[in-house]
C-alpha cells in the first residue's frame, strides 16, 4: 500500500465508521500492518493509505493492535510533551503536548468491543492515529 503524504488533500477528509467487521476489513487491517512495518512505523490509520474507514493499527511492542471505530472516552489531566513524527510527513518532527494516559473504546478484528486504558507511548500513538481519522496532521 502507498502511504499518502501531507500534500495530499485526501488526508484532510474525515473517515467513516465501519458498519460491519468482515473479511474486507480484516484484509485491509493486515495490509495496513504490513505497510506500517515496511515503513518502520509504529502506527498507521486507514486514511493514510487512501481509505476513509475508522481503522488504526499500532505496534510499539512487537504485538500489533487493530482498533476499529476507536473513540477516546477519557484523557488524563497530566500532559507530556514529546517529539513526534508521522509516516505521512516524512522528515518532519514536532514537539507535541498530549495527555499522558487515556481510555478508549473500539472493536477488534472479530467485532468484539473493547474498553481499555493506555498510558505512555502507546497512548500517544493512539491519539496521533485517531486524529488522522478526523483529517488532522501534525503539520
Amino acid at each position: 500500500m502507498k502511504i499518502l503524504t501531507s500534500e495530499d488533500k485526501f488526508l484532510r477528509k474525515k473517515s467513516k465508521k465501519v458498519a460491519k467487521v468482515d473479511d474486507s476489513v480484516r484484509t485491509l487491517a493486515k495490509s495496513m500492518i504490513e505497510t506500517m512495518y515496511e515503513s518502520n512505523g509504529i502506527g498507521l490509520s486507514a486514511v493514510q493509505v487512501g481509505v476513509l474507514k475508522q481503522i488504526i493499527v499500532i505496534d510499539n511492542s512487537g504485538d500489533p493492535i487493530v482498533m476499529i471505530n476507536p473513540l477516546i472516552t477519557k484523557v488524563s489531566d497530566e500532559y507530556v510533551e514529546m517529539e513526534e513524527g508521522c509516516l505521512s510527513c516524512p522528515d518532519i518532527f514536532k514537539m507535541i503536548s498530549r495527555p499522558s494516559s487515556l481510555s478508549v473504546k473500539y472493536r477488534d478484528l472479530n467485532g468484539k468491543p473493547h474498553f481499555e486504558n493506555y498510558d505512555g507511548l502507546i497512548a500517544r500513538i493512539i491519539q496521533h492515529e485517531i486524529l488522522h481519522l478526523y483529517g488532522e496532521l501534525i503539520v
